[in-house]
């Protein structure tokens, strides 16, 4: 509800306050609200600040206990008459405060039907003028339109003895600035309980309703942390004309209102707004703001070294939110309650502020602040990314170093079987009395063409060059028509194997393929003969048709030893 002071004696009636009245005017409506025991803390902190200002204040506070029929001209109040017992359905079990055009009481209803602890707002019989009866039933309209579990819900109404009144949800709460000091919370649980008053104030705008009055006292937070608007009592709709005049500068807390409403002006949204940033402003400071010669002035947050939270986390962003809530000008102000709370979202989620630039670098810090998680996610990838590719470069040249020692292994061991082979063999086989050493070349170079044709991870071409030196092998071995080493099953064994070679070939080199697909088909020694010829100008490398183990049985026949009888396989 609101409340407003009488001028003291000594003031000016007709509105010329100096800076000394409004600050005893400010520091009044600050404390008219509030318990006995938080207003004499407050009383006493004035005093130890300014004996003459805590005086006049407590003087002011004492008209009002005695009283409580102030109204919200400078006339004097008339008295309402003793609290009624019963109203409607209604059974009166105390009275909650009194306001300008009217009196709230805590009811419960007690007919059997209902069992329910409501508030009745019961109009003054002070107030009889007929634009405070319209006010009155103008609030009740106003409350019918709204509902959200954040706005205090009308139940009932009707008229008592001549005078209306409305019955809303009883709520058992503290003032939001009350709250927040009582639980002793942190900067981020009084911007959750802010940004729920702004969701509320938005909903009744978009209902094209203004509230006019917004301060800390209409603002009630539940034991649960739920919190409750109320006293919508010269709330206004905006467009509609018909509203009672002699309310447009008068009703409201000066503390908590913007400059053009104390002007005289129409309640506006962003009026509204002013007075949630003033709100906001109290509720991280502790304190309102002070005055100066041309009317209210609030200073920085972040400049009340004596609030219950640090400065140090109140610089910047919510410096700069408040100030553009509390801007003198309107059109400094955020435009509605909906950019208000943008920026308070944006401040919830590292992001930055409308009502503050920054630059490329605070930006990015906002960045990487909002996505810490995700940037730490992706440099881990990163990191695994790098540690997996070293790993398997790492993998990859040893095994491409061992797989260049395995050829160059490969290469000594083809070159020493085709120097044996292709060189010393044939010079030995013309030489008397060389026998045991040509037994024995032929035992090493029978040993390095295992080695190669058995390697899996030898080449097609190295393989190739391995099944031609089994093949030939294999003719110094047994071949007829010249000196051999009468080892026909070693030559039969070997062209077996120089065959498989050949055949398992992947033939995708024109060279392989011929080999693949040729076969020498010895039908007669003389044809033996001509293949034999052939033979001795081969050089690695060329193409030339390779045996089939059939030619062994060819060549073999064309020597005279009985023991050779073999058979194609």
């Amino acid at each position: 509800m609101s409340y407003s002071v009488p001028a003291p004696v000594g003031l000016d009636r007709h509105g010329q306050d100096t800076s000394e009245m409004r600050r005893i005017l400010q520091e009044t409506e600050r404390l008219i609200d509030l318990g006995p025991e938080d207003r004499e803390r407050g009383i006493a902190l004035l005093r130890a600040d300014d004996a003459s200002l805590a005086a006049s204040v407590e003087a002011l506070l004492a008209r009002h206990d005695a009283s409580e029929h102030w109204m919200l001209t400078e006339g004097p109040g008339l008295w309402d008459g003793a609290d009624p017992g019963r109203i409607g359905p209604f059974r009166i079990t105390g009275r909650i405060g009194a306001g300008g055009m009217g009196i709230v009481y805590r009811a419960v209803r007690d007919d059997g039907l209902f069992d329910q602890v409501v508030a009745i707002k019961l109009m003054r019989a002070s107030s009889s003028a007929l634009e405070h009866q319209a006010r009155f039933m103008l609030e009740r309209q106003i409350l019918a339109r709204l509902d959200s579990p954040s706005i205090c819900r009308i139940l009932d109404g009707g008229v008592w003895e001549g005078r209306p009144w409305l019955s809303m949800e009883y709520v058992d709460g503290l003032a939001i600035t009350q709250f927040a000091a009582a639980n002793r919370l942190g900067l981020a649980a009084r911007m959750d309980l802010f940004l729920k008053l702004c969701r509320a104030v938005q909903y009744a705008h978009r209902q094209l309703i203004v509230h006019a009055d917004l301060k800390p006292s209409n603002v009630l937070v539940t034991a649960t942390g739920d919190v409750k608007l109320l006293d919508f009592g010269i709330a206004r709709l905006l467009g509609d004309r018909a509203d009672p005049e002699g309310t447009k500068s008068t009703g409201f807390t000066r503390v908590y209102a913007a400059p053009e409403r104390q002007g005289g002006a129409e309640p506006t949204v962003t009026g509204d707004v002013y007075s949630l940033g003033a709100i906001l402003h109290e509720l991280l400071t502790d304190r309102v703001g002070g005055t100066n010669d041309s009317g209210w002035e609030w200073p920085r947050v972040s400049d009340c070294t004596d609030g219950p939270l640090a400065p140090a986390r109140l610089r910047g962003d919510i410096d700069a939110l408040c100030a553009r809530a509390l801007a003198p000008r309107p059109s400094d102000r955020y435009p509605d309650v909906a950019a208000l709370i943008a920026d308070i979202e944006a401040w919830r989620g590292h992001r930055p502020l409308a009502a503050r630039r920054l630059g490329r670098r605070a930006r990015a810090g906002r960045f990487v602040r909002r996505h810490l998680r995700g940037l730490a996610f992706t440099a881990a990838g990163g990191l695994a990314l790098i540690v997996f590719s070293t790993v398997s470069y790492v993998q990859f040249s040893q095994a491409d170093r061992a797989r260049a020692e395995a050829d160059a292994r490969f290469a000594d061991a083809r070159d020493t079987a085709h120097y044996l082979l292709f060189e010393i063999m044939p010079w030995l086989e013309h030489q008397p009395g060389t026998l045991q050493k040509r037994v024995e070349i032929a035992t090493v170079a029978q040993r390095y063409l295992d080695r190669l044709s058995g390697a899996r991870q030898a080449s097609d071409a190295v393989r190739l060059e391995a099944a031609e030196g089994l093949r030939r092998l294999a003719e110094y071995q047994a071949f007829p028509g010249h000196p051999n080493l009468g080892q026909s099953q070693a030559a039969v064994e070997n062209l077996r194997k120089a065959d498989a070679i050949v055949r398992s070939l992947s033939a995708t080199d024109a060279n392989l393929l011929r080999a693949r697909s040729s076969s020498i088909a010895c039908g007669s020694p003389p044809r033996c003969a001509a293949a034999s010829r052939r033979r001795s100008s081969w050089r690695p490398g060329s193409a030339r048709p390779y045996a089939r183990p059939e030619i062994a049985i060819h060549f073999c026949r064309c020597v005279p030893i009985s023991r050779w009888r073999i058979s194609a396989a």
